[in-house]
């Protein structure tokens, strides 16, 4: 198997072929498809099997002479996908596979990849809805802060709108939660902006708000849909006592719309304890992906890379 994979650079990777793989995948999703790589990447690369039978996209940078592979922004999983059948040998295979010019590697897997062998692994937690049950069954499930924020908002008597531009959204979570977190900055605000227009033009963009008061938008919701998976990609809430539980309002109107399909909320994380409880409350399921760390850098380059960091003031690669 290992003999069948091969690197290929970002020139050589056939898009057609490529995206018909993650269409065709057991654990395709959005964040692997070409187009979208082509927005969150500075450059990237691939592992292929075959004739795109299994994929694994490798985002690359280049920093003190040494390659490494990296998590994209608003990429949450990444990883080996694979038309036939999936296993920890083929994902094992394919790490071996690295070649050996990238010295250092720390990616997100799907929740499909597993490993074996001596790799440093971190668990991190996402939640899913499955919304085939009917919106009474799915609301029976939800907890009980949840259906009282939710109760707020009906009696507030909030506004839902769907015609919310990316930029309302954005400047909406910019002010809020983006500036105490302090988590964007301009570069990463503008290269959301690009991809939430690139998912507008594709028709895969969901995006409403929730209005109250003098036409102020308390809340807004971004879901990003392919063919069985919803994704919610962003949101952004009013920080302040009178938001009436607009969020929550605007994910169970989503699930009203989306119940008794094939669909998955997936809710993208999270980590973070208060998310999670955030989560849960809409009956969600907890699931796991692994974050996998390769290091291979000799001291020279480790060195180097530590410079670069004490240079820019950063912690990370």
């Amino acid at each position: 198997m290992k003999n069948d994979i091969r690197y290929i650079s970002h020139r050589e990777i056939d898009d057609k072929k490529w995206d018909r793989c993650i269409a065709a995948s057991v654990n395709g999703n959005l964040y692997a498809y070409s187009w979208y790589l082509n927005l969150v990447c500075e450059r990237w690369g691939a592992l292929v099997e075959g004739d795109y039978a299994r994929v694994f996209p490798l985002p690359i940078r280049r920093k003190a002479f040494t390659n490494y592979v990296y998590m994209p922004a608003f990429t949450q999983q990444l990883g080996l996908f694979s038309i036939p059948h999936l296993g920890v040998e083929h994902t094992t295979a394919f790490l071996q596979a690295l070649p050996a010019s990238i010295s250092y590697l720390d990616l997100n897997l799907n929740t499909l990849n597993k490993v074996e062998g001596h790799y440093e692994t971190r668990v991190n937690t996402n939640y899913e809805l499955e919304l085939i049950s009917t919106y009474e069954k799915i609301r029976a499930a939800y907890a009980e802060n949840t259906r009282r924020n939710i109760a707020a908002a009906e009696k507030a008597r909030l506004e839902w709108v769907n015609h919310v531009s990316p930029a309302e959204v954005i400047d909406l979570f910019r002010w809020n939660r983006g500036k105490q977190l302090g988590a964007f900055g301009k570069k990463e605000y503008a290269l959301l902006e690009r991809l939430l227009h690139r998912l507008m033009h594709q028709r895969r963009l969901s995006i409403s708000g929730a209005i109250g008061g003098p036409n102020q938008l308390l809340a807004g919701l971004v879901i990003a849909e392919t063919d069985n998976r919803s994704v919610l990609i962003f949101s952004a809430t009013e920080r302040r006592s009178e938001n009436y539980g607009a969020l929550p309002w605007l994910i169970d109107r989503y699930i009203r719309a989306q119940s008794e399909t094939h669909r998955i909320l997936d809710f993208e994380g999270s980590n973070d304890p208060g998310l999670a409880r955030f989560y849960k409350g809409f009956g969600a399921r907890e699931t796991s992906y692994l974050r996998l760390i390769i290091d291979r850098l000799n001291p020279l380059q480790r060195a180097g890379l530590q410079l670069s960091r004490k240079l820019k003031g950063k912690t990370g690669l």
